[in-house]
């Protein structure tokens, strides 16, 4: 056995990324004829696929160095995805779920062949990547539910049992001192088995400034890693299974403040503005004049992060300081068997991840709301087909598929009622006389109250579980007339099942941030001034649908 193993280095910036990758994705025809895909839970050339499909091979993706889903999205035609502090957002075709948690994706993602609906597991780090099949428009029949914008296709490359050894090892840079060290190695350890080890470590140092606190905003720490393993003990039997596993850290957010309604348009804009808004902009227009022109400074934010005037002090609200902690695990095993000219395949996926978060949901230079959140989510998945060999005057594709998940999630909106002391400050400079601080009220709460109910921070806290279970039968039929005319018909029958638990409870101070208040003050002013309530809401819903498809 003789080794083949590689070792580059390259310094790319980030924009000559940005070129090479919007070279990759220009397609031409002749090249189409050489592009096989898995569109349609079949190898095919993806000339012959009548769908709209971008694919993008796994090489041209690494050697441009783009480095997730995210990135690879801003030049692939009408797909559309972006981070945001409450969830990703994804569009194709301007169809989307928007940021609500309890919504799997309208654009359904599958890694070999398993089923990835949380906007979440849209941000892992490209890792090995055989192939990217971006399908636009609804795919039901053989994708499932939630596909109603499109389908991400993404292939991982697989060990292959009898081959030599081989690897590679890749060192880049990018803009803002970025650095990226990645590489694979594989071998056959038999003739019937195979192992492939890959693994990446990227890291960032923030590609803007918060010139308020000076802490680095997006600065990036992932480390990504997979085991395949191949197993081929006869001609007609092949096994490939997959561990993966992501962790992604991620310092400060580029959210921020970009307009700030002056008194004037306010007034016009918001008229109806609760006693926090009109203080916070009072508190703004006294001690940052001149955010307007901060905040809009290219490649510069300006606000707290939760930190309030001085980071020295520590965080000043909320459970964690603006940033994002994810990790995700994924198993895969994938089961191709021959029954004379048909090919039964068993897909079986396990899926999990847990992020936590923290945002600073003003966007100011203000210690006054955070965002903390700790979401947990579990799958299992099990898919089983057969198809017919293709290249027939009638090809097929049926199957079963079922799925089983638990999705948990814990948030607080924390609101500090004294703005890190700036309130009592605040009110000396606007009171006539300019009495000191300290004889002044201390917090909004208790200038509202007339001093009937003081405190300097106050949350809400809002639990979410939703388990999930559903089972579908599909199938796919293409009548090939000619070379030029073909007619594809499919049907998918699904039932779903959703249980879901969502409670939520008023604390402050006195009760702590964690646990309940039941006081008067807090209830009143948290649902006049925020329509936050406390509540506690259980509720089960059944559903089946049968869809066709003609193409």
């Amino acid at each position: 056995m003789s080794p083949n193993v590689s070792a580059s280095c390259r310094v790319l910036p980030l924009i000559a990324a940005v070129s090479l990758a919007t070279q990759s994705l220009t397609v031409n025809a002749q090249q189409l004829e050489e592009e096989i895909g898995t569109a349609q839970k079949r190898a095919e050339s993806l000339q012959d696929v009548p769908i709209s499909v971008s694919a993008v091979q796994g090489e041209k993706i690494q050697d441009a160095g783009i480095p997730n889903m995210a990135a690879l999205a801003d030049y692939v035609p009408n797909l559309h995805i972006a981070d945001a502090p409450v969830n990703t957002n994804i569009y194709m075709r301007g169809v989307g779920s928007g940021n609500n948690q309890g919504f799997e994706q309208s654009v359904g993602m599958y890694i070999d062949g398993v089923y990835m609906g949380r906007g979440r597991q849209y941000r892992a780090a490209f890792l090995d990547v055989e192939r990217v099949e971006v399908l636009r428009g609804p795919q039901g029949t053989l994708f499932g539910r939630n596909t109603v914008a499109g389908a991400v296709n993404i292939t991982t490359a697989s060990a292959r049992a009898g081959d030599e050894l081989e690897g590679q090892i890749m060192a880049s840079a990018e803009s803002f001192d970025g650095r990226v060290i990645e590489g694979h190695i594989g071998s056959g350890l038999t003739d019937t088995l195979g192992a492939r080890f890959a693994l990446k470590y990227r890291e960032t140092d923030g590609f803007a400034d918060n010139t308020f606190n000076g802490r680095p905003v997006g600065a990036i720490e992932e480390l990504s890693y997979r085991l395949s393993l191949n197993w081929q003990p006869t001609d007609d039997l092949n096994v490939n299974f997959k561990y993966s596993q992501s962790d992604y850290e991620r310092t400060g957010a580029s959210t921020t403040g970009t307009v700030f309604l002056t008194p004037d348009e306010r007034n016009q804009f918001v008229p109806n503005r609760s006693a926090f808004a009109d203080t916070a902009y009072g508190i703004m227009d006294v001690f940052f004049p001149d955010y307007q022109a901060q905040t809009g400074r290219e490649f510069e934010v300006f606000k707290d992060d939760g930190f309030g005037r001085s980071v020295d002090d520590g965080l000043g609200i909320g459970i964690n300081p603006d940033s994002s902690d994810n990790d995700i695990t994924n198993f895969v095993l994938n089961v191709d068997y021959q029954i004379g000219e048909l090919t039964l395949t068993s897909v079986t996926g396990w899926s999990e991840y847990q992020y936590i978060d923290g945002a600073d949901v003003d966007w100011l230079p203000l210690q006054f709301i955070s965002r903390d959140d700790d979401q947990t989510f579990e799958q299992f998945s099990q898919e089983i087909r057969i198809a017919s060999p293709g290249g027939e005057f009638f090809d097929y594709v049926a199957g079963f598929y079922y799925d089983q998940s638990d999705l948990e999630f814990d948030r607080q909106v924390a609101i500090d009622t004294n703005f890190d002391g700036l309130f009592p400050e605040f009110l000396s400079i606007v009171t006539p006389g300019n009495p000191p601080p300290e004889v002044l009220p201390q917090n909004l709460l208790a200038a509202l109250t007339g001093g009937a109910y003081s405190q300097n921070q106050i949350a809400r806290n809002h639990f979410y579980q939703l388990d999930s279970d559903s089972w579908a039968l599909f199938a796919q039929g293409t009548f090939n007339f000619t070379d030029a005319l073909r007619l594809t018909v499919g049907v998918r029958y699904t039932e779903e099942n959703k249980d879901v638990v969502s409670t939520q409870f008023l604390s402050d101070l006195d009760s702590g941030l964690l646990n309940p208040s039941d006081a008067f003050f807090l209830a009143s002013i948290q649902a006049t001034s925020f329509n936050a309530y406390a509540y506690d809401f259980t509720e089960d819903r059944s559903t089946d649908a049968q869809v066709p498809s003609f193409i």
